[in-house]
């Protein structure tokens, strides 16, 4: 059954904004990761260095983490394939994507073709979300920090249910 233009055209947005979401989230678990490496290496040692340094990597590109992890001991080549091809989509997704698909937007056949890609990418995006929360909580379960303490803070500060 045919949809009518406006329903297809939500889902285009939609599937952008889901594949977006995903980018920061995988962004922001690469600032976290940053961050608690930096604490395992004793490289901040007070709460003002923390969030100095967290400042100024939550400016930093997927570009930027991506290039420092792969300066790692071993990233194995299907890893290093994986981060490349994360960062191409995302920066496809976010500064070309509506450009590129500018003529294709108006018909049925070219928003069919935009979802086709958007749900692709909105796959890889989340797999590297996942990836990388996945590697957060390892590291950060390093410091003692788990879901359960994290759950705990709003307690410990004062802030009521």
């Amino acid at each position: 059954m045919k949809r009518p233009p406006e329903e297809h055209i939500e889902d285009v947005f939609l599937y952008f904004g889901k594949a977006a979401y995903h980018a920061q989230c995988m962004e922001f678990e690469l600032v976290t990761m940053r961050l608690l490496d930096s604490l395992h290496k004793k490289e901040i040692g007070t709460q003002q260095d923390f969030c100095d340094r967290e400042s100024v990597w939550e400016k930093k590109t997927l570009g930027h983490f991506i290039r420092y992890l792969k300066k790692g001991p071993v990233v194995p080549a299907d890893f290093s394939a994986f981060l490349d091809d994360v960062l191409e989509k995302r920066n496809f997704l976010i500064h070309d994507f509506f450009i590129h698909y500018a003529d294709k937007f108006t018909t049925e056949e070219g928003r069919d073709a935009m979802l086709t890609e958007l749900r692709a990418i909105g796959q890889l995006l989340e797999t590297g979300h996942k990836v990388f929360e996945d590697t957060t909580r390892v590291f950060a379960k390093d410091f003692g920090v788990t879901s359960e303490t994290i759950a705990k803070e709003p307690e410990k500060l004062g802030v009521k249910k």
